[in-house]
């Protein structure tokens, strides 16, 4: 056989590989290495193109994935169109044109971009300062309301459209893994961007981030520190070119002053806010700063840009996952640890449950039959991050369950209890009787569970090995179950089952610690909802999964019990 063929027949094994571990994906894995297939000649017809026809080749491709590219060319300083991609096809296409980074290096090479964005791309600083500071000074009032100004500093360009602060991250990339000394010049230039009020959640035509473009795969440690600096500056981005008031300073004449919030300040963790009384601008902490009452109906706070998702519904956090061997990708020298890159993220908030669009989040990727091909540093550090989670929110929920229902204080272990539900605790009947009327309703629903879930027949997994069947008790893999009793178990015994939800409506997973009992309950079958209250109650592990007692009736029929499983931290598996 050929080494081509080889390589070839290797990289549809991994192919089908991963179409196994994604646990709720709505295609086979065929079209889904037909469609992968697609978008690499789709893409790859594109290398050699001259420019101008490479670029109307992108605006078509992008077109037929969905992309609003009017919508995009109306908003030249903006994020434009960033409505997900909904097809298993467009999706893949839109990864290429990421991997490849669509016409950015003809926009270069052939002049086809601003002086302004070729400066901040080669690390520049002296030349981004003056042109800044020119802008500035020509800005009559705050430069983030003078659009100017803004069509300068979050000008999108290429057909990726990347913003100045996108193109430092992007692009410096290639500059420091060649050069040591390059790499100090790029993050002095993201903290002027950033302080001049760059957006640091600014997206691409993708939906991709700073955080996606540094701190994924091919991050640098020069990429992930301005990333680090991107993620300190969106917690407070929602304040920015707003009305605020200034209030808790030492100088008191200060207090009661109007201004408008400008950049943030890396070095200092403050924004800048131009007063107009004064016609300066001044730092100022974030908590000394309130925003005027007009404004405050339609400001919310970004979330944590980590876990900011792109058009597909993923974040940095599940590329790092992908080891080598999977991706096809070779990581140069200069590349960051990937393991090392994952703790930063975590660092930051990444939320390991978060799932893109098939339902796939990075704690699943490196759990169940996932760690068979999961980045091995990454996974370790993951499922670290899970076990300190969990055991945190263990000592949550057994510091809520001794507390009274109705004034909160703490109790001890023999506290009373209502009588019907056997769950609520109280002080003493004064209490009890003072909580009856908000309590009535959830006793009723808490009774209920005591006698237990009745479940439809469940659809039985088809396949037994994408779903937890590796024990991590043990390691090995277990065998395939059905819907049926554990062998050992009598009729109308009850048992200990895992149950873990993934999305509201995607199906539950259930199964016993041998995986004899293994099957799933789907949305609109009956107990669904009961079922899935049940988990998402559950704090010791953010409502993603709980512990619970079944049994099986000598009519087949499973009935599930929710409020019934003992001590549940004693369950390892």
């Amino acid at each position: 056989m050929s080494i081509g063929r080889q390589t070839r027949n290797k990289a549809v094994e991994k192919r089908n590989l991963m179409s196994h571990y994604r646990p709720h994906s709505r295609f086979d894995a065929d079209r889904l290495n037909a469609s992968r297939d697609s978008a690499d000649r789709a893409v790859g017809q594109l290398e050699h193109l001259p420019y101008f026809e490479k670029r109307a080749a992108i605006r078509l491709l992008l077109s037929d994935i969905g992309v609003d590219v009017a919508r995009d060319d109306a908003d030249p300083v903006g994020d434009g169109d960033q409505r997900p991609i909904t097809t298993v096809e467009g999706r893949d296409v839109a990864r290429h044109l990421f991997a490849t980074g669509g016409d950015i290096y003809e926009c270069f090479n052939g002049g086809h971009v601003s002086t302004f964005a070729i400066a901040c791309s080669s690390g520049q600083l002296g030349p981004v300062r003056r042109a800044i500071d020119e802008a500035a000074r020509g800005a009559s009032g705050p430069c983030s309301r003078n659009s100017a100004f803004q069509s300068m500093i979050e000008k999108r360009e290429t057909s990726m459209r990347l913003s100045p602060l996108l193109m430092v991250v992007a692009l410096s990339k290639n500059m420091t893994v060649v050069s040591t000394t390059s790499g100090p010049q790029f993050s002095k230039l993201a903290k002027l961007l950033l302080k001049r009020g760059a957006s640091p959640v600014a997206k691409d035509v993708t939906g991709k981030t700073a955080c996606h473009y540094g701190a994924g795969a091919m991050g640098t440690p020069t990429t992930v520190e301005i990333v680090g600096m991107c993620a300190e500056a969106t917690r407070s981005h929602h304040l920015y070119s707003r009305d605020v008031e200034l209030h808790g300073l030492n100088k008191a004449k200060m207090n009661g002053m109007v201004g408008v919030v400008g950049g943030y300040d890396v070095d200092t963790g403050r924004r800048s806010v131009y007063l107009s009384e004064e016609n300066r601008e001044v730092l100022v902490k974030l908590e000394n700063l309130k925003l005027v009452e007009d404004n405050t109906s339609s400001v919310a706070p970004y979330p944590p840009l980590v876990n900011i998702k792109d058009k597909m519904g993923t974040v940095a956090l599940q590329e790092l996952v992908m080891p080598e061997s999977f991706t096809g990708l070779t990581r140069p020298p200069g590349i960051s640890d990937p393991a090392v890159t994952a703790a930063f993220l975590l660092k930051h908030g990444a939320d390991i449950y978060l799932e893109d669009v098939d339902g796939v989040s990075p704690f699943r990727m490196v759990s169940g039959y996932g760690q068979l091909i999961g980045e091995h540093g990454v996974a370790r550090v993951i499922m670290d991050h899970a076990r300190h989670v969990g055991k945190e929110g263990t000592k949550a929920r057994k510091r809520g369950e001794l507390k009274c229902w109705n004034c909160d204080k703490d109790l001890s272990k023999d506290a009373p209890r209502c009588s019907k539900c056997n769950v609520a605790r109280y002080c003493n009947r004064d209490c009890q009787v003072a909580h009856w009327k908000s309590h009535k309703a959830k006793c009723k629903e808490l009774s209920a569970s005591k006698q237990g879930v009745r479940l439809e027949h469940p659809s039985v997994m088809s396949d037994g090995l994408h779903r937890a069947a590796v024990s991590f008790r043990t390691g090995r893999m277990a065998e395939s179950g059905s819907y049926a009793k554990p062998r050992g178990v009598g009729f109308d015994k009850k048992f200990v089952v895992k149950v873990q939800a993934a999305g509201e409506t995607a199906p539950m997973m259930v199964y016993d610690e041998t995986r004899q009992c293994q099957f799933d309950i789907n949305w609109g079958q009956k107990g669904f909802g009961e079922i899935l209250a049940a988990v998402r109650s559950e704090p010791a592990w953010q409502g993603r999964k709980t512990f619970m007692k079944a049994s099986f009736g000598k009519d087949g029929v499973c009935t599930m019990f929710p409020d019934r499983a003992g001590v549940k931290s004693h369950y390892t598996w």
